[in-house]
């Protein structure tokens, strides 16, 4: 728990102290052409252009005119070597993409020729560099509004592993650590928690699919042989069995999953889905499938395969949260038990059932404008795993305040009922 809550805090301060530390902003070629000057000589000149959008809907449009040294042979035009800034520009866009008046920078080659030049903003700074195919640095609510102006622009498994990694390696690279190395040392973080969270989804579904699947298999004699399970109810104590001869006494409601094996059917599927091959053989091979699909709405094609996990993307986030409630539920219930002070579990229990299920619900079915809700959007699949989601929540929470209801030691109702009845 202490780990998870250390992983929390770095995500946190990652996606947002360390953003505003920094964020790389690629310069795309707008043209490139080769051209001739007075002199004779050939150069090759390319347009560099950069949007830096705004949170208001504004945004700064960065434009950097470069050329290259004169070339004189064919190795030289297939690569002309690094240009040279002679010109840049900084304007300032209003919402409906048009020029606002007076919000415009120029800088000319002597200004750029001592390397990257740091232009100060209203909303933060831009680290300017004018080498070909560079990257210009944001910093300052700059760099907070390029990732973070809308849910939209935030959202995304891309957006959302680039901040964290970005975030980091800022606040690696503010302790001595190079930015290149911090960025290396929080991919490999990111992929081996990707990995150890395969391996976990893998184990509990395994679990899950075992204990679903008992469910369904035949239920045990009273009775059985302790050896083959065998049914021995209504013989005299003392017999032997007749299936194995074993002389045993027999188990009293023998509820053992190898005798609910034994007494189901060889076709009953849920026979070797209750075994731990077969359910984990089964969660290997869904999920396989799930990540097989192409994107929603897209037909599956070897071009688009294997984005299926992007689906029930969007429901990552709420059901994390929600199973960090249901830990908090068992914490309180242990401290209960125990008779320990629980009364500052109340507090972070409701706030990871109510925040992360109210979110949960409002993108399922609520929604706005911005960002209409899945129901709108008639996305039946995140729909049904939604409710389904919702509905088991609540059904556990509604277990858990019965049973806390009732006085500590007393036993389940099915107990109750059955020790009633015993003459």
């Amino acid at each position: 728990m202490l780990t998870e809550a250390w992983l929390a805090v770095l995500v946190i301060l990652a996606c947002a102290a360390g953003l505003g530390l920094g964020v790389r902003h690629t310069l795309e070629t707008r043209t490139s052409s080769l051209s001739v000057a007075a002199d004779g000589q050939t150069r090759l000149t390319e347009e560099l252009e950069s949007v830096i959008p705004l949170r208001d809907g504004r945004s700064y449009r960065v434009r950097l005119h470069a050329t290259s040294e004169p070339i004189t042979d064919d190795d030289a035009m297939r690569d002309p070597g690094a240009l040279r800034t002679r010109s840049a520009s900084i304007e300032r866009t209003t919402a409906d993409d048009t020029d606002a008046p007076g919000a415009f920078l120029a800088f000319d080659e002597a200004s750029l020729r001592d390397g990257p030049m740091r232009i100060a903003l209203p909303e933060g700074a831009l680290l300017l560099r004018g080498e070909r195919g560079a990257e210009s640095f944001l910093s300052g609510q700059l760099a907070f509004d390029a990732r973070y102006r809308s849910w939209s622009a935030a959202g995304g498994l891309r957006s959302m592993v680039s901040a964290f990694v970005d975030g980091a390696a800022n606040l690696l690279a503010a302790i001595g650590i190079p930015v290149s190395l911090g960025v290396a040392l929080m991919g490999v973080m990111v992929a081996s928690f990707a990995g150890t969270t395969m391996d976990t989804a893998c184990r509990l579904q395994r679990y899950v699919i075992q204990e679903l699947s008992r469910t369904f298999l035949p239920r045990p004699p009273q009775q059985a042989c302790i050896a083959c399970g065998y049914d021995l109810s209504g013989l005299h104590v003392g017999m032997t069995c007749p299936e194995c001869g074993s002389g045993a006494p027999p188990v009293e409601g023998a509820a053992s999953l190898a005798a609910q094996r034994r007494a189901a059917s060889v076709f009953n599927p849920f026979k070797w889905l209750s075994t731990a091959w077969g359910a984990a053989l089964f969660a290997i091979v869904s999920a396989a499938m799930l990540a097989a699909m192409p994107a929603q709405g897209q037909a599956w094609s070897l071009a688009n395969a294997g984005q299926g996990g992007l689906i029930l993307w969007p429901l990552f986030g709420a059901t994390n949260q929600l199973l960090a409630g249901l830990a908090f539920i068992v914490l309180y219930a242990w401290l209960r038990a125990t008779g320990r002070a629980r009364w500052f579990t109340v507090g972070p229990t409701l706030f990871m059932l109510l925040v992360p299920a109210s979110a949960m619900a409002w993108q399922g079915f609520i929604g706005n404008a911005e960002n209409p809700s899945w129901l709108t959007q008639r996305n039946w699949t995140l729909v049904g795993v939604a409710s389904a989601t919702l509905a088991l929540e609540s059904w556990l929470i509604v277990e858990a305040i019965i049973r806390m209801a009732r006085p500590l030691h007393a036993p389940p109702d099915d107990e109750r009922t059955t020790n009633d009845a015993a003459p």
